[in-house]
């Protein structure tokens, strides 16, 4: 009788070993699949607008780059912690795990397939995001080219002005010292960026945020900060500011810094990390952010 239970429980287990392994070899089968909305990689080519706005978008990478950019209406889930926060991806409907290369949503996509999720899909692509096709693309092309560092500088210079012009609340730095460290400030900034552009166009690499570049510069004025343009930008609204007499609106120079770190430098750190590596790190250790 214990042997044949034995030899029972046996079979069972065996069988129990077989289903798991033939839900596994399906899981896996699935994921390298091509075809459908259903299997583990999604195309490019099937990102149309509606399917855009139908997905629901996880972003695999860590907080501090997903809080530097991130696709509209994402949702931050390290593809380290899918296992673990396995309930927080939808059960209905499609959803779409992405990173910067798409290493990293891959691998959450088959954890989450594997646990049951077999409405997870990765992106396929091998670039920084995600972008809806169709009319969505050209808005979202027209945001790139207003959100740049220029703009951001207007903005902000528009804003001291409207604060010296209507809110100066009878504060005044209104001196002749004063004028002259604004002119200062301002020359220093334009000669900022006028030798890092001169220096990117003597190495051939692009001068546009959220482009890849092509070479790391770490000669000339890029020898003495990382970021001179963005620093000639903090420099320029600081002489404008001083110049307008706009004393409240002295502290837009830092929070002009802080949009400038979170929007451009950081994810420009984090294409140059990927890209240069070492070379990068090497840089980092030698040459400071800002000053």
């Amino acid at each position: 009788m214990m042997r044949a239970a034995f030899f029972v429980a046996i079979c069972l287990s065996h069988a129990a070993l077989s289903w798991a392994d033939q839900n596994i070899r399906e899981a896996v089968q699935d994921y390298m699949g091509f075809a459908t909305y259903e299997a583990g990689i999604i195309m490019p080519a099937q990102l149309d607008e509606m399917v855009f706005k139908a997905a629901t978008f996880i972003d695999t990478r860590d907080a501090e780059q997903f809080e530097a950019e991130h696709i509209p209406g994402a949702k931050n889930i390290e593809w380290r912690e899918i296992p673990a926060r396995l309930q927080e991806l939808p059960e209905q409907g499609l959803v779409i795990l992405y990173c910067n290369t798409g290493t990293l949503s891959a691998q959450a996509t088959f954890a989450a397939r594997l646990l049951g999720r077999e409405k997870c899909c990765g992106d396929a692509r091998r670039d920084n995001r995600l972008e809806p096709r169709c009319g969505m693309e050209a808005q979202m092309k027209l945001l790139k080219w207003i959100d740049i560092p220029p703009v951001w500088l207007t903005a902000f210079a528009m804003a001291a002005y409207f604060q010296a012009q209507y809110f100066s609340f009878g504060l005044s730095l209104d001196f002749a010292v004063t004028r002259f460290v604004a002119g200062l400030l301002l020359g220093g900034g334009v000669l900022l960026g006028l030798l890092a552009v001169y220096e990117m166009r003597r190495q051939d690499t692009t001068i546009i945020p959220h482009r890849e570049a092509d070479r790391l510069v770490q000669s000339g004025i890029f020898s003495r900060t990382r970021n001179p343009i963005y620093l000639g930008d903090l420099l320029i609204l600081a002489g404008i500011t001083l110049y307008l007499d706009a004393v409240l609106a002295l502290v837009l120079v830092p929070v002009l810094a802080r949009v400038l770190e979170r929007r451009f430098i950081l994810p420009e750190e984090d294409r140059l990390r990927r890209k240069f590596r070492a070379d990068f790190a090497r840089y980092c250790q030698k040459t400071r952010r800002w000053i």
